[in-house]
């Protein structure tokens, strides 16, 4: 009986290695940065334009760790909820997906966005909540902050709870 339940804990720790030596850099403890990813410009995939006014878009995009090695893709839509032409910020609801070789991680909110003319501003954050994973991210939750670093260019940085 004892070594069934000794070889269940060596099963279960051997597991756990296996999917932390997968995972990018999902490393810290819970409510600091998990991960932190860049994010390089996106490559369009669709898009609803009307009277020169972007309403939604659909997008993909490499995603590479802190050294610059590839781990995954990003998908994303976004919608613009934010009636008033012209303003200085625009409201939009992301979805997001990253694409890991070991599992996905979900995201999705709505943010207000500070806009530099019809342009993102570089050092705009937003926050939207991770609200789902699978394979070694399964259950995930917490929050994603992405910075806007220029030319479409972000920083995805992850904070991972429990």
């Amino acid at each position: 009986m004892r070594s069934k339940a000794l070889v269940s804990a060596l099963a279960a720790v051997a597991t756990s290695a296996a999917l932390l030596v997968s995972a990018p850099t999902a490393h810290a403890a819970p409510g600091q940065w998990s991960m932190v990813l860049d994010q390089d410009a996106p490559v369009l995939l669709n898009s609803i334009v009307i009277d020169g006014r972007v309403l939604e878009v659909s997008w993909e995009a490499i995603i590479r760790d802190e050294s610059g090695r590839k781990v995954g893709r990003v998908y994303g839509r976004q919608e613009d909820m934010d009636a008033t032409p012209g303003g200085k910020t625009e409201t939009r609801m992301r979805t997001l997906v990253f694409k890991f070789d070991d599992g996905q991680i979900v995201a999705q909110g709505i943010a207000k966005y500070s806009l530099t003319g019809k342009l993102l501003k570089v050092g705009a954050r937003s926050t939207i909540a991770i609200i789902g994973g699978t394979g070694a991210y399964a259950g995930a939750r917490g929050e994603l902050v992405s910075v806007h670093r220029g030319d479409g260019e972000h920083l995805q940085k992850f904070r991972l709870m429990g």
